[in-house]
């Protein structure tokens, strides 16, 4: 594609331009013949009220190269009804309005309407189509559309929120390098290997720094483009993953996102402490990408960390409650697995003082036979517990039971 400048995104006063579409829409009909505009010369007086409509009017009587000339019926009325769902209903509804209708329509509808749109700067509609797409396969399907009209779709790009939060992002020289070379991939396609392989800043690559920062549309952006190395540890310190600082930070979406990337390794351990994802996440009690975690393809739950905990220690140390009771119930889950230091989950759990914690571990013990009610008074040195349990026949089981959870 040709790179032409890009034109400002204007950014027509929404009541004025309603005003202008839908009196125009009302003074101009479609000859059966050739479907060409034709002025009904009775127009609303409103137009003496409005210069900007008189205007636009009298140019496309007198034939001037006004741009409503060029828009076509079907993507006129499209736009009038975007115009009308935002007067009556507000902006949000026609947000909703238009995404839905562009979704539903074919390829060459699409481009139709998005030209009409560049034509008529209008911005705010090339905005909220743009806010749907927000995947590198999006952005290459609408450059391959409007391949053949540059203008429209640098305008286009101008109204894309992704790119303009990636703008956004911009705080020196060597960031606003990268972010030009992200718009030259999208106008020409080519390799994104250096999202991860050069540093944003002083700590992370651009896609680090997104998974840090939570920046769910750039990450949706960035995950899939060609070249990008999803399980790069790039980072200056502790040689995090994208996914583990979506764990640290608790960023569901971003986790969201890339778990569902192709290729991503939900058990890469080459952290500094060779913490997993599923480590980080148990140590950060963001129960929510626990569970994404969990449910993924693969997951290994008893790894080992560089000291020998497993996520369910991580978990158990700070007391997440919910991190722990989605680990408890992970079949294959080790309860009794020991760390460098020979302590197991309960021994951590009992050293922090995590009282609903150590009642979890104790009942888990219990049901997997890994320790019976005389092991744990015993080992708890509690000879009265022990004593009652060995009457456990005289009918007293399920009161000790109750005694020991308690503990």
């Amino acid at each position: 594609m040709h790179k032409q400048p890009r034109p400002g995104a204007m950014l027509f006063s929404i009541v004025p331009f309603a005003l202008l579409i839908s009196a125009v829409a009302a003074v101009t009909t479609r000859r059966p013949d050739d479907g060409a505009l034709q002025i009904v010369h009775n127009a609303s007086a409103s137009t003496e009220h409005c210069p900007m409509l008189k205007r636009a009017i009298e140019d496309v009587a007198e034939g001037a190269p006004d741009a409503l000339q060029t828009i076509a019926h079907n993507e006129r009325l499209v736009i009038i009804d975007y115009i009308h769902v935002a007067e009556a209903n507000g902006a949000q509804a026609a947000s909703r309005m238009i995404q839905e209708r562009f979704n539903a329509m074919n390829t060459t509808d699409q481009r139709l309407l998005l030209s009409a749109v560049h034509r008529l700067g209008m911005g705010s509609m090339a905005t909220d189509i743009m806010s749907t797409k927000r995947t590198w396969a999006d952005i290459a399907a609408i450059r391959d559309m409007l391949h053949d009209d540059a203008d429209a779709f640098w305008f286009v790009m101008d109204c894309s929120p992704v790119l303009a939060r990636l703008r956004q992002m911009v705080q020196k020289d060597t960031q606003a390098t990268i972010v030009k070379q992200v718009h030259d991939l999208v106008a020409y396609g080519g390799n994104a290997s250096f999202v991860t392989d050069t540093l944003w800043d002083k700590e992370f690559s651009l896609l680090h720094r997104a998974a840090c920062n939570g920046e769910d549309m750039v990450i949706e952006l960035l995950a899939r483009c060609p070249g990008v190395d999803i399980n790069s540890n790039n980072c200056r310190d502790y040689w995090w993953t994208p996914l583990h600082l979506a764990a640290l930070r608790g960023h569901t979406q971003v986790a969201r996102t890339l778990l569902a990337t192709p290729g991503i390794d939900t058990n890469n351990a080459r952290q500094y402490h060779k913490m997993t994802p599923l480590h980080v996440a148990a140590f950060s009690g963001c129960s929510n990408i626990t569970q994404l975690l969990l449910k993924s393809t693969g997951i290994k739950i008893n790894e080992r960390d560089h000291r020998g905990l497993t996520p369910l220690h991580w978990a158990a140390r700070k007391g997440h409650v919910a991190n722990v009771d989605m680990l408890l119930q992970v079949d294959g889950v080790s309860v009794d697995a020991l760390t460098h230091a020979n302590e197991t989950a309960l021994d951590l759990a009992k050293s922090q003082y995590r009282h609903d914690v150590v009642a979890m571990l104790q009942e888990k013990r219990l049901q997997a036979g890994s320790e019976t009610a005389i092991d744990l008074a015993a080992r708890e040195q509690r000879e009265d517990v022990a004593a009652a349990q060995r009457r456990q026949a005289a009918g007293v089981f399920g009161r000790l039971m109750t005694k020991i959870r308690n503990l």
